[in-house]
């Protein structure tokens, strides 16, 4: 799918965001993605599954109740599928890159609860979603945290920083470090830690370094 059009809709005034067939991915790359994940669970020597798509997979509820079609929410039959795979197979540890939002988000990737909200506390996987490198968001730091204080499973969400993550890979941990710029209008801008992030190999979801 295209998800390139950002679109915010009320769910009860759009009946299609609830169909099961609506896909992000489209059927044979949801196949090849659960194939890939029963794989990994059965090779002993995978220590992570890493899946990079375009966008913010975890959701995202708005105070005002308006969905974003612009993301994994637009798609809702098919985030659940995918947790289902995850799910199902249980990989050692899988980790979810994702961008385009301009903001950095870090969520914990949990299983959905009959109503589609996530349910703690089975947390299923990692999600690290890039901010953009010179993009502005579009948006203000005072509204990006009232809608993460509506997520729990969300443990950071910056928009006001531009900058680019760092990950480092060991067989026992992930690390992310997210880097922001303090100007990105200057090419001698200075640079900074924003946050970083720990996975532990066998424990599913980032905790804070």
């Amino acid at each position: 799918a295209d998800t390139g059009q950002a679109a915010a809709v009320r769910p009860q005034d759009c009946p299609t965001l609830s169909d099961p067939e609506r896909t992000l991915l489209g059927a044979a790359q949801e196949q090849w993605l659960d194939a890939g994940l029963a794989a990994d669970a059965q090779h002993d020597r995978t220590r992570w599954s890493v899946i990079a798509q375009q966008t913010l997979f975890s959701p995202r509820r708005y105070p005002s109740g308006v969905v974003s079609t612009d993301s994994w929410d637009g798609y809702p039959g098919a985030r659940a599928r995918l947790l289902q795979s995850l799910a199902r197979h249980a990989p050692r540890n899988s980790v979810l890159l994702g961008g385009d939002i301009h903001q950095n988000y870090v969520c914990k990737v949990q299983a959905e609860a009959a109503d589609g909200q996530p349910s703690s506390p089975a947390v299923l996987a990692s999600e690290f979603c890039g901010t953009s490198i010179s993009s502005r968001a579009g948006t203000t730091q005072d509204k990006v945290d009232a809608i993460a204080r509506q997520n729990p499973h969300v443990l950071l969400a910056r928009c006001d920083q531009r900058g680019y993550g760092l990950a480092d890979i060991t067989p026992t941990r992930w690390t992310t470090t997210l880097r922001v710029v303090d100007d990105p209008l200057r090419a001698d801008s200075g640079a900074s830690t924003q946050a970083r992030f720990v996975v532990e190999d066998g424990r599913a979801g980032p905790v804070p370094a």
